[in-house]
């Protein structure tokens, strides 16, 4: 999550597991649409935002509130990505369950075949 923030993608694609890969998209789009500017971008963006000292800076409730709003957006994120895993399991399942009647329809229907043949 802290390389999405940071505008680092390679770092988030290749750092972050399955379950982040699958929701970065709207990750991204709800940093751009309901985070300020001042709160993603940089690593020292980053910083400031959550409340570590840039340079002396002194910090203030705004960014006390952004970093309380970060931390919602992690818990949000921690239930996406199980209910990510939880979907590509039951899809998975799902296929899985598909293929076996698949192949048992051909298998029957192969049967029929020989069935006919003199």
């Amino acid at each position: 999550m802290t390389a999405v923030i940071s505008n680092d993608l390679k770092g988030a694609v290749f750092l972050g597991d399955q379950a982040l890969r699958c929701v970065l998209p709207e990750i991204v789009r709800s940093l751009h649409y309901h985070c300020p500017l001042e709160c993603h971008g940089s690593p020292e963006v980053l910083k400031t935002w959550k409340g570590i000292p840039v340079e002396n800076k002194p910090v203030d409730h705004e960014r006390m509130r952004l970093v309380a709003r970060i931390e919602d957006l992690e818990t949000a994120l921690a239930a996406t990505r199980k209910l990510a895993v939880k979907l590509m399991d039951d899809i998975t399942e799902n296929a899985e369950r598909e293929n076996a009647a698949l192949r048992e329809s051909i298998r029957e229907h192969e049967g029929q075949g020989k069935e006919r043949k003199p």
